[in-house]
C-alpha cells in the first residue's frame, strides 16, 4: 500500500449538471420529490471559494487544486481535490480525489493542524508560498436528498459568479453521501434530466471555467491534469482517436482530408441511432457532424482542385437539411413540453393544438429525411466521399516545382486564424444597437473560429483551450437567442393561421391563452438574452484573449 500523502484522500463522487437559465433554476428551487427521492431544504450558503497555489504552480503541475471556503460557524474549511477525474465526465459524472481541513484561520500549510492535508500540502508546496489564484463567488442553496429513510445524496442548487459584472452560471450538482451508492447517485440524476430535460450534464469544474474565462495560462495547467475542457470535439475517431491526426507539416489539402474524415466517421456512427429515432442526441450529433464537414470544406477549398469538393458540399446541405428540419422541431417540442408542464391546466389553452402541429410538422420531416437516407443518391454520396476521403492527394491542388508556396499547415494557419478573428472583432462598428439578424450573422462568424480552432487544436496546443471556451459561451448566448427569435414569429405565425386574425386580434381569442402566454414569455427570453450580449463581447475581445490566441498561433 502506498504511503504517499496522497495515498490518504477520500473519493468525491458527484453528478454536475449545467441549468440553461434563471427560470429553470427557480423552478429547481421548488422541488421537494424527485420520484421515489424527497428532497429537504437545508439552507442558503453564500460565500467566495479562493484558490491559491504556488508562484510556480505547483499544486496545478501535480493535479491539484487548493480551495478556502469560509464556514458558517467562522472557521475556514480548506480542501485539496485532484483534478485527474474519473467516471463519465461527458455524462456529468465526477470521481476525485480529496481531503480537508478545518482551520481557525487561513495561514499556510506549516500551520495547519497534523494531518493527511497538511503533509499532503507541504509535499505540493515543497518549501515555496502560497499564492492567490483566483476566486468564484457563489449562493448555494442545499437540499439533502432522501431515499427509504437514508440520506443517500446532497444537492446543490448553485449561482456561480466568475466576474461580478457577468451573469451567473447556473449549476446543479448532487454529491453521494456515505449512505447512498453510485447506483442510487445515478438513478437520482436520471430522475432530475427527465424532470428538467433542459439540463446539461457538465464536463468542466467550476476553478477550469473560472480560470478559461479568465483567459489564465493556467487553465492550460488544468487541462493538461486532466480537467474537461469542455468543447464537444472529443468523440473518438475511427479507430479510437480523439482527434484527426493534424500535423503541422501537413498539406492543407491533407489536413483537410483527415478533419473531414473524421468527421464522415462520427456521421456515420449516428446515423443508425437518428434513423431509429429513439436518442434525440444521435440526430443532433449526425447534424453537428454534417455542419462541421460542410464548415470545413469552406477553410480547406483552396487548396483542392475548383471542382473537387462540390459534389460533396452538395450532398452534406442535403443531409443536413434533411436532419435539420426533424431536430429543429425536436428543440420546438422539447422546450414546448417544459413550458406546458410549468403551467397550471386552466392556462394551457391552445397549447395541445400547438404540440399536435408542430409534431405534425416533425412527422412529415421525419418521414422525408428517412426517405433520404434510404435512398439511392445519399448511398452512392458516402461511398464516393468514402473513397475521396481514404485516397490519398484526390482533388488536391498541384504544386508548381521550384517555387515557394503557402501549403503547409504551419504556413498559413496563423494568418487564417487572425483573419476569421479579425472579422469578428469588425462587427465592433455594427453593435451599438444590433439587429436579431446581425447578431446571428455574428453568431455564424464565431461558430466559423470556433470551428476553424478545433480542427487545428492539435497543431495550436493547449493555449487555445481558453479561447475556444470563450467562443463556445459565447456562441451558446447568441444561439438561445436566435431560438427565442425563431419561436416567436412561429407562435405570432401559428396564432394568426389559427384564428385568421391579424395578430393584434388573434391574441386577444380566449382558446389561444396559453400560446398568447408563450409567446410573451419567448419575448421576454429574446429582451433577457439581448441585454447579455454586451458583457459576452466585452470578453470576447478582452486583451487576455487575444493574447491567449497569440500564443496558441506561436505554435506552428
Amino acid at each position: 500500500m502506498s504511503d504517499s500523502p496522497a495515498s490518504a484522500l477520500a473519493q468525491e463522487v458527484e453528478l454536475k449538471f449545467r441549468i440553461p437559465g434563471e427560470d429553470e433554476f427557480n423552478h429547481l428551487l421548488a422541488l421537494t420529490r424527485l420520484d421515489d427521492f424527497t428532497l429537504h431544504d437545508k439552507g442558503v450558503k453564500r460565500g467566495e471559494d479562493v484558490y491559491f497555489d504556488t508562484a510556480e504552480r505547483n499544486f496545478l503541475h501535480a493535479g491539484f487544486a487548493c480551495r478556502l471556503r469560509p464556514r458558517a460557524d467562522g472557521a475556514w474549511l480548506v480542501t485539496l481535490k485532484g483534478l485527474h477525474a474519473g467516471g463519465d465526465q461527458a455524462q456529468g459524472l465526477h470521481q476525485r480525489s480529496e481531503v480537508e481541513v478545518s482551520l481557525t484561520s487561513p495561514g499556510p500549510p506549516e500551520t495547519w493542524p497534523d494531518g493527511p492535508a497538511r503533509t499532503l500540502a507541504q509535499s505540493l508546496a515543497a518549501g515555496d508560498a502560497l499564492e492567490e489564484l483566483i476566486r468564484i463567488q457563489q449562493t448555494r442553496h442545499v437540499r439533502q436528498v432522501a431515499l427509504a429513510g437514508r440520506v443517500v445524496a446532497e444537492m446543490s442548487l448553485d449561482a456561480v459568479l466568475f466576474n461580478a459584472a457577468d451573469e451567473p452560471l447556473w449549476l446543479a450538482e448532487i454529491e453521494l453521501s456515505q449512505d447512498g451508492s453510485q447506483a442510487e447517485l445515478q438513478m437520482c440524476g436520471a430522475a432530475l434530466q427527465a424532470a428538467f430535460p433542459a439540463l446539461q450534464p457538465e464536463p468542466r469544474s467550476k476553478l477550469f471555467i473560472a480560470l478559461a474565462l479568465a483567459g489564465a495560462a493556467e487553465a492550460e495547467l488544468a487541462l493538461a491534469a486532466g480537467e474537461a475542457v469542455g468543447v464537444p470535439d472529443t468523440a473518438s475517431a475511427d479507430k479510437g482517436g480523439r482527434a484527426p491526426g493534424v500535423r503541422s507539416d501537413d498539406r492543407m489539402s491533407e489536413a483537410g482530408r483527415k478533419t473531414l474524415r473524421f468527421h464522415f466517421r462520427r456521421m456515420l456512427r449516428q446515423e443508425k441511432g437518428a434513423a431509429k429515432g429513439e436518442d434525440i442526441e444521435a440526430l443532433h450529433d449526425m447534424r453537428v457532424a454534417t455542419r462541421r464537414m460542410r464548415a470545413a470544406l469552406k477553410i480547406f477549398e483552396p487548396y483542392f482542385d475548383e471542382d473537387a469538393l462540390r459534389p460533396f458540399a452538395r450532398n452534406l446541405r442535403r443531409t443536413g437539411r434533411a436532419l435539420g428540419q426533424v431536430r429543429d422541431l425536436d428543440v420546438l417540442l422539447d422546450k414546448l413540453q417544459r413550458y406546458t408542464a410549468s403551467l397550471p391546466e386552466a392556462e394551457r389553452a391552445g397549447l395541445e393544438r400547438l404540440r399536435l402541429a408542430w409534431e405534425a410538422q416533425r412527422a412529415a420531416a421525419r418521414r422525408a429525411m428517412l426517405a433520404f437516407l434510404e435512398s439511392n443518391r445519399y448511398r452512392q454520396f458516402k461511398r464516393d466521399f468514402e473513397a475521396f476521403l481514404t485516397t490519398a492527394d484526390a482533388g488536391a491542388r498541384p504544386l508548381v516545382r521550384n517555387q515557394p508556396q503557402r501549403v503547409l499547415v504551419c504556413h498559413v494557419a496563423a494568418s487564417t486564424v487572425w483573419l476569421d478573428f479579425e472579422s469578428i472583432r469588425a462587427y465592433e462598428w455594427v453593435l451599438d444597437r444590433p439587429s436579431l439578424e446581425m447578431l446571428h450573422q455574428l453568431r455564424i462568424e464565431i461558430k466559423g473560429l470556433r470551428y476553424l480552432l478545433e480542427y487545428l487544436r492539435e497543431v495550436l496546443g493547449h493555449e487555445v483551450a481558453p479561447v475556444i471556451a470563450e467562443l463556445v459561451q459565447t456562441q451558446d448566448l447568441l444561439g438561445d437567442l436566435h431560438d427565442a427569435d425563431v419561436a416567436v414569429h412561429l407562435l405570432s405565425d401559428f396564432l394568426t393561421q389559427q384564428t385568421g386574425l391579424p395578430e393584434a386580434r388573434a391574441v386577444k381569442q380566449p382558446e389561444m391563452t396559453g400560446v398568447v402566454a408563450y409567446l410573451t414569455s419567448q419575448e421576454a427570453q429574446v429582451r433577457k438574452l439581448r441585454r447579455r450580449v454586451p458583457a459576452a463581447w466585452k470578453r470576447l475581445n478582452a486583451p487576455r484573449l487575444r493574447r491567449q490566441l497569440a500564443l496558441a498561433a506561436a505554435n506552428l
